[in-house]
């Protein structure tokens, strides 16, 4: 066997199965079934349904579903398989050139600082012997009165303590208080009991009924946490339950008959009669 597309066309051929026999019973197009065949994935719906796809022919041709399907799986992970190349970073070199321009960089910023210190020390040397020939001008920046120097008049310890007294004097009115504290109306028990009964109703669980009218391939996911995949032949029936939402993805939109909760759903229609990920809620 050299592929999987060689192996089904193979069993087909051995038991006398046309690709036009397959979709009738299946009702996988026969353009879906010839890539199955070529091993042409690129041109098949997602993986979920590539899987769908290859179970419903395994079963209409009479092999292993289950050894299709693994068979599957191993070429999609060989596929996916990176490629990892080492990558080398080549050794840094340097050049007589680099070395000339690195060692002036250095010089050039050892000269700036030193003359950024120069420049301050120098300054304050100068303007020492300026004020030293200059005395009455120093004189006179030393008599000029500081600003705010002027002592701050303090409160005698008598007035203080009297005021302390006075303020503790004073009684404490519960006015705010009163006005602050509002009561709180009392809920009806009508309503507490119209919330407990909707708080019983969100937790019971989501039914959905899935009725085939003709063969139907289809996938449930329960949850976002379970799936179920199965194919229903006409008349056939089945039950799910959830908490809070399903997602369905069929291959025969037409030949679905679904009910939630014991309401008829109207699923959305597509050109190639195949709904993928539609989400069933209770709202």
């Amino acid at each position: 066997m050299k592929s999987l597309g060689e192996y089904l066309k193979k069993e087909r051929e051995l038991r006398g199965v046309t690709i036009e026999e397959i979709a009738s019973i299946t009702r996988i197009s026969s353009r879906f079934i010839h890539a199955l065949e070529n091993d042409d994935f690129k041109n098949l719906p997602s993986e979920v349904f590539v899987k769908g796809f290859l179970r419903a022919y395994a079963k209409c041709v009479g092999i292993d579903p289950n050894e299709v399907i693994s068979i599957y799986t191993n070429i999609r992970k060989a596929d996916e398989k990176p490629e990892t190349k080492k990558e080398i970073s080549p050794p840094i070199k340097f050049n007589n050139t680099s070395i000339i321009a690195l060692t002036s960089i250095i010089a050039l910023i050892l000269i700036t600082l030193g003359g950024i210190f120069y420049y301050k020390n120098g300054s304050k040397n100068i303007a020492k012997p300026i004020l030293n020939e200059l005395p009455e001008l120093k004189t006179a920046i030393e008599e000029q009165p500081k600003e705010n120097s002027e002592p701050k008049e303090e409160l005698p310890l008598v007035q203080t303590e009297k005021a302390i007294d006075e303020i503790e004097q004073k009684p404490i009115t519960d006015q705010h208080t009163e006005e602050t504290v509002k009561t709180i109306p009392a809920i009806p028990n009508e309503n507490i009991a119209k919330s407990d009964e909707s708080v019983e109703k969100k937790q019971e669980p989501l039914k959905l009924t899935l009725t085939a009218l003709e063969t139907v391939w289809f996938s449930i996911v329960i949850d976002d946490s379970e799936t179920r995949e199965a194919i229903l032949q006409p008349n056939e029936k089945m039950i799910f339950t959830a908490k809070e939402k399903f997602s369905l993805t069929t291959g025969n939109t037409t030949g679905t008959d679904v009910m939630l909760d014991g309401i008829k759903i109207s699923l959305p229609t597509t050109r190639s009669n195949v709904l993928k990920n539609h989400i069933l809620t209770r709202q």
